[in-house]
């Protein structure tokens, strides 16, 4: 609780574990010799992501920023809740945030709710991650049933804003394009989409 009598969530980073990732990422370079001699490109490009991803989970003032433009960008929507960061409380080490609780998706399904509550669920969570990848270019990148909980008055709390990933308007294009070209079924347009953010459609690779 703090001073006042709100109740607060704390997630507090253990002493060491981001020199203790970075190091291990160090280690991790004999791969980028190896992916060379192999001559494949896209091993050094993972293991950058995956260190980029790591490291950024350890820092809580990072993750306190994107956990405040979220919920900013859902304050008052019907459906969804972003728990509120408590900045005059947080540190280099230390994210405080109010105290949301609710069920998990198991108990959610286990009390066999209703089709409009399914569907509002359904429509709340599909909002949440496609809405702000599309409109804003961010994207929380931890969308598993453990990063959400559903309170008894119907809204669903998202959790855990430690790996988002942020995207350009043209690649936002890319993709808007490439959802419209799977709708359509369109095997040309689909290549051209994919080539357009940097992949390469199945069959048509170089070579």
């Amino acid at each position: 609780l703090l001073p006042n009598g709100t109740e607060v969530a704390v997630k507090v980073l253990h002493p060491g574990i981001a020199q203790a990732i970075a190091a291990d990422f160090r280690s991790a370079n004999m791969g980028r010799l190896v992916a060379t001699i192999a001559g494949t490109s896209s091993v050094p490009q993972m293991i950058d992501e995956a260190r980029t991803a790591f490291l950024e989970e350890c820092d809580l003032a990072l993750e306190a920023a994107r956990q405040a433009q979220f919920g900013a960008i859902f304050d008052g929507d019907p459906t969804i809740l972003v728990p509120a960061v408590e900045p005059a409380y947080c540190g280099p080490g230390v994210l405080v945030t109010r105290y949301l609780p609710g069920t998990g998706l198991e108990d959610f399904l286990a009390r066999d709710p209703s089709p409009s509550e399914r569907n509002r669920a359904g429509e709340a969570l599909f909002r949440f991650w496609l809405r702000t990848l599309y409109c804003e270019g961010l994207f929380h990148a931890d969308p598993h049933p453990g990063n959400f909980a559903f309170r008894e008055d119907g809204r669903i709390v998202l959790y855990d804003f430690g790996c988002v990933r942020t995207f350009d308007p043209s690649l936002r294009r890319g993709f808007a394009c490439l959802a419209e070209a799977t709708r359509r079924d369109n095997e040309v347009a689909m290549a051209e989409a994919l080539a357009a953010i940097g992949g390469c459609f199945p069959g048509h690779a170089d070579g």
